[in-house]
């Protein structure tokens, strides 16, 4: 049976984008992403950071930002400054500094 989960903290509105960092199956690119086989991490932005573990994708966007997909076939959204999405089961969160941990 597959299942599946979403994470969303949200954003403070548009900036100009900077590719900090992305990491596919373990192989990464840049400092601050994570993911072992089969994930997908990307980082967009001054010291944002992305981990994905377990077939799962992450994907923070603005400064700061970090989003953790930690199980399997998740999905972990973090956009905004300070924005902070951990994921292990379904939430989704909208507003500035927005903040999400589900386990």
């Amino acid at each position: 049976m597959a299942s599946g989960a979403l994470a969303v903290a949200a954003l403070s509105g548009a900036g100009t984008a900077n590719a900090t960092c992305t990491s596919i199956s373990g192989i990464a690119t840049g400092n601050g992403c994570t993911s072992d086989a089969g994930s997908l991490a990307i980082g967009i932005g001054p010291g944002a950071t992305a981990s994905a573990q377990g077939s799962s994708f992450a994907l923070a966007m603005g400064n700061t930002a970090t989003a953790t997909a930690d199980g399997t076939r998740d999905f972990a959204f973090a956009a905004g400054d300070q924005a902070f999405a951990f994921l292990r089961r379904l939430v989704i969160l909208l507003g500035w500094r927005a903040d999400a941990y589900i386990e």
